[in-house]
């Protein structure tokens, strides 16, 4: 059974600048009666020491939340020592997941040009090194270090870090030709980005389910029935998790956002077999 979560972001009510700290979050996702929530260190927390996680993990525990993932940084491009600094960063996440009990860290990538491809296949191959150890798993998210992916540049990555640990966090907004890429949804409605969904879903171990407006009650720049029958054909039995990004797109905040999602994913997820 595919299970519900949310990336945990979301902006405060009063402010409408200001994250919400994680435990707010948490106290909102319970509401909901989601299965799962994800944590991103740079997005909301006050601190991050072990005394402070652990209070975290005991209150995702006591709700029946389950942490799917920790976001690990950015993608493997750029100097020498940026990319020593990025590779050390997602070990450091590695560590995290593993105190908080998450299966998985995610690290951004996307298309990008032959020249410094090898470069970034050794970084994956490096953290994925150090994560199997931990019995972490190591995520692509589709996230543009240079270009967005497409379907044929996540396969191709996935072939040549070739790690058992390595595997893929499908983001439904990030792809060429994708609304979740261009300014205010105006995207290219020749490329059927859809396409890219159903060559990766095989191997997709998570789902990131981009929302952008969601007003009238369902999704509009992206066709949720269409994306669940693509899980479905594949077996898909992961968590589709929330990333609610409609603060310029949609007139209802980020936790009423959250909500209308939750109930039109549920719905969905329900009525398709």
């Amino acid at each position: 059974m595919i299970k519900l979560g949310s990336f945990s972001f979301a902006y405060d009510r009063e402010t409408s600048s200001q994250l919400v700290d994680p435990e707010t979050f948490i106290d909102f996702a319970d509401s909901l009666k989601l299965d799962a929530i994800d944590f991103a260190l740079d997005k909301g927390f006050p601190r991050t020491d072990l005394d402070y996680l652990m209070s975290l993990k005991l209150a995702c525990l006591s709700r029946g939340l389950s942490i799917g993932f920790i976001d690990g940084g950015g993608s493997f491009v750029g100097t020498d020592e940026e990319l020593i600094q990025r590779v050390q960063q997602a070990k450091d996440r590695v560590d995290t997941a593993v105190f908080l009990g998450a299966p998985m860290i995610l690290l951004a990538t996307g298309g990008v040009p032959e020249a410094i491809r090898p470069p970034m296949v050794r970084c994956y191959q490096e953290v994925c090194d150090y994560a199997v150890k931990r019995g972490i798993m190591v995520g692509m998210r589709g996230h543009a270090p240079v270009t967005e992916p497409t379907g044929e540049d996540i396969l191709r990555l996935h072939r040549d870090v070739n790690r058992e640990n390595f595997t893929f966090s499908m983001d439904t907004g990030r792809w060429v030709g994708s609304p979740g890429v261009t300014p205010k949804g105006q995207w290219d409605r020749s490329i059927d980005f859809y396409e890219f969904m159903e060559q990766t879903a095989p191997i997709a171990s998570y789902v990131r389910a981009k929302i952008f407006k969601i007003d009238k009650g369902w999704e509009e720049w992206f066709d949720y029935e269409r994306i669940i029958k693509i899980l479905r054909k594949v077996n898909y039995n992961g968590v589709l998790s929330i990333y609610y990004l409609g603060k310029n797109y949609s007139t209802c905040d980020d936790f009423e956002g959250i909500t209308l999602a939750t109930n039109h994913l549920r719905k969905l997820l329900s009525d398709i077999d």
